[in-house]
């Protein structure tokens, strides 16, 4: 079975998968070493053989690099791409994040960022978090996937 097969494997077994903001900056900026891996994530995703759940703060992320070049064109596209793409759903900042995220920033002694991102995968069911954070793998509530390790 090639890489790529065992890719989709993988993906498939966890239906609905929490993102980080640093798997669409991967996408968004054709990063040569990760893009193949966010070929298959986004190409399952459009075909509905799985699902994406991640924070609105995603979008933050995203937006930063293009705003401080002051590429608006760009922004809006991110924008659009990621608040209309298949099978993706972006997630608000809720009372009940905030209170999952709390609980894991006391626990884990995690940044805020990723308090959330976990907290919001967490709500929403995902089977897995995937994530280039290798910190992030001493995680216990959702299991933690890096890219890194996926591609070695």
């Amino acid at each position: 079975m090639d890489k790529e097969n065992k890719l989709r494997q993988l993906l498939k077994r966890y239906h609905i998968i929490g993102l980080d903001a640093q798997i669409f900056i991967y996408h968004f900026e054709d990063n040569p070493i990760f893009k193949p891996f966010t070929m298959t994530l986004f190409n399952l995703m459009e075909q509905g053989e799985i699902a994406g759940v991640t924070s609105i703060l995603s979008l933050l992320e995203i937006m930063v690099k293009p705003k401080e070049k002051q590429e608006h064109k760009l922004v809006s596209e991110y924008k659009f791409l990621l608040t209309t793409f298949p099978n993706l759903v972006v997630v608000g900042v809720d009372e009940e994040v905030v209170d999952l995220a709390a609980s894991f920033k006391a626990n884990y002694s995690i940044e805020t960022l990723w308090a959330v991102q976990l907290a919001t995968a967490k709500l929403y069911d995902a089977g897995c978090f995937i994530t280039n954070n290798q910190a992030l793998k001493e995680f216990r509530e959702i299991k933690v996937i890096t890219i890194s390790d996926i591609l070695e």
